[in-house]
């Protein structure tokens, strides 16, 4: 079942999973999980979410925890349905607040202002993602902060305020001036000058 079937998909993962475990494969189901993870398969997230919440008497380790709610949040914010990903947000923002993990607590918030400028609630894009410039500025993660001054420089233009996303992009580019940060205040810059039909510029 391993070898021809799993690959097709969820429900014969979950099977062949099953049967090592009956058989006292303990070991052997172990690694068939760890390489199903190592495919990053969506439905493979949301499994483990499931087994999460309906196995919670378990002693599940809190590093696991973490990493499911991260890899499940960023998937949804990207393309899933956004309820229900609001829903998934606050499950893992009231985790991570009762543990008081400031880094997941940042990126969390990083996280909802994307899925914020996503839905086009620009107002709440900002709010949330200037209270994750907070945390990361006391966590010191000078990569996140320029992350999230690009993030901003894109909910500027969006909002039709091209001085403010110029500001935010040479921001991005100050605090943190890695290849792809200086491409993303060149776009930002060449969009504004598009916007004043500055084409040379662009």
């Amino acid at each position: 079942m391993e070898r021809f079937l799993v690959g097709r998909g969820y429900a014969y993962l979950i099977k062949t999973l099953r049967l090592y475990a009956q058989s006292g494969q303990a070991n052997r189901a172990a690694v068939l999980r760890s390489m199903a993870l190592g495919t990053d398969q969506p439905q493979v997230w949301a499994m483990l979410h499931d087994l999460l919440k309906y196995f919670d008497d378990n002693q599940w380790p809190e590093a696991m925890r973490r990493t499911i709610y991260m890899h499940l949040v960023d998937r949804m914010v990207k393309g899933g349905d956004v309820a229900q990903t609001d829903t998934l947000w606050n499950e893992a923002m009231a985790w991570a607040t009762e543990r008081e993990d400031r880094p997941m607590q940042a990126w969390l918030l990083f996280a909802g202002s994307q899925l914020d400028h996503r839905r086009q609630d620009l107002y709440r894009a900002r709010d949330r993602a200037n209270d994750a410039l907070k945390l990361f500025g006391a966590l010191e993660d000078k990569l996140k902060l320029g992350e999230v001054h690009s993030h901003l420089a894109m909910i500027e233009l969006a909002d039709g305020n091209p001085n403010a996303a110029l500001d935010q992009a040479q921001k991005a580019e100050d605090v943190a001036g890695i290849p792809p940060m200086k491409a993303q205040a060149e776009f930002v810059r060449g969009h504004v000058a598009r916007r004043n039909k500055k084409n040379p510029e662009a």
